[in-house]
């Protein structure tokens, strides 16, 4: 059991002795009692990460001896009012209350280790407290060298947070004071954190300056500032990244097993909206063998079971490309009730060779095209095509 409360300094000493004699994770049957006033700011936060991730708190009333008769009240600290008056709380999680003694020998000036400076910066991300994380990683700099992964964790929580310019200042940091290699990771965060704080304009000047560095940017830098662009409306500098990434080998969007097939898994939607830009004005030329297929998925793993990316394709295809499309069908069959029916895959999007030939016809005038027919001609000669050639016969 922990001392009793006295003075701020002397508290920190007796906590000092108590943790030094504490062999086990398990608190559960521990009260830890001290006033707010005393807790270090670090401890105190991590007290309400474990809090904001759902662990069970069991909050510790802090006995209080009331004054003598007729004696006035002790004064309340000066920053009692910032800290919300709330004493720790005792965690019933193993985990929770590692992470809280990690604090705790941090606030008495102990030195961590990496992995343990990763586990705090970590907590105060995933609890969505960004000063916490910033004023952890400035901490942790000033026991050793900060990593790449402390700062990605600290840029990250800027990023939920929308802190756009203390984000572009973590990045600065890294790559100036620190001379430390900024990754893909580090600008996707800065990127994001650029779209939520709602500075659109600087999200492709930063990644043209990841490419002038020579950083190999991922899909997902590319995914953040290509949405960014899409929410703005700006399709050509959305499209103009789009060519990049695909360039670079970031983006991959035809499937390899199955013949002119569109795989748009794993996109995000204003991607799966540049993919079927560039695949139509960029690399279908004047040799089409098979009908296109744009492959969206059904939204089994969105949130809600809900398909993110077919609405938004439905509505390219239809309102800005003018392209007529159906669903794929599968045709299934039961050997043993032998017995066939037809499936509707809801997930992928068939644009008939025809409406894709007469398409290219106004947008890719070429002066000839090479189809490959299949045995009824008349089920796949557009009707343009049918009505000009009856003219000219006539």
């Amino acid at each position: 059991r922990p001392p009793a409360p006295r003075a701020p300094t002397a508290l920190v000493s007796g906590l000092r002795a108590w943790r030094n004699q504490l062999k086990t994770r398990e608190l559960a049957a521990t009260e830890i009692t001290m006033a707010s006033s005393s807790l270090p700011a670090v401890s105190l936060a991590l007290a309400q990460f474990c809090h904001a991730v759902s662990v069970p708190l069991r909050p510790v009333v802090v006995p209080r001896v009331p004054p003598p008769h007729g004696a006035a009240p002790p004064p309340a600290p000066p920053h009692a009012a910032s800290s919300s008056a709330a004493p720790l709380p005792v965690l019933d999680q193993p985990e929770a209350a590692a992470l809280q003694a990690l604090a705790l020998r941090a606030d008495a000036g102990e030195v961590l280790s990496v992995d343990e400076w990763h586990r705090l910066v970590g907590a105060a991300a995933a609890a969505q407290r960004w000063p916490l994380a910033v004023k952890t990683l400035e901490r942790m700099a000033e026991q050793r060298q900060p990593t790449a992964d402390a700062f990605h964790y600290a840029m990250a929580a800027c990023a939920r947070a929308g802190e756009w310019a203390q984000a572009l200042e973590l990045l600065r940091r890294l790559r100036d004071d620190h001379d430390l290699a900024a990754e893909s990771r580090h600008y996707e965060a800065a990127v994001r954190a650029c779209r939520a704080g709602g500075e659109v304009a600087r999200c492709v000047p930063l990644l043209d300056a990841a490419r002038a560095a020579g950083v190999h940017l991922d899909k997902f830098a590319y995914a953040q500032a290509i949405d960014a662009c899409e929410e703005a409306g700006d399709a050509d500098g959305a499209a103009r990244l789009y060519a990049s990434g695909v360039e670079s080998g970031a983006f991959s969007h035809w499937r390899d097993d199955a013949p002119f097939a569109l795989d748009l898994h794993g996109f995000s939607a204003g991607a799966a909206v540049c993919a079927v830009r560039h695949a139509l004005r960029h690399e279908v030329g004047n040799f089409l063998q098979h009908d296109l297929k744009i492959i969206t998925g059904r939204g089994r793993n969105s949130p809600g079971a809900t398909p993110l990316l077919l609405p938004r394709v439905e509505t390219l295809l239809k309102d800005e490309l003018g392209l007529r499309y159906d669903f794929e069908y599968e045709q299934v069959c039961d050997e043993e009730r032998r017995d066939c029916s037809v499936r509707v895959n809801k997930g992928c999007l068939v644009v008939a060779l025809p409406t894709l030939l007469e398409w290219l016809m106004k947008e890719k005038p070429f002066e000839q095209y090479a189809i490959s027919l299949p045995n009824d001609a008349e089920a796949i000669e557009p009707e343009e095509v049918r009505r000009r050639r009856e003219e000219d016969f006539c």
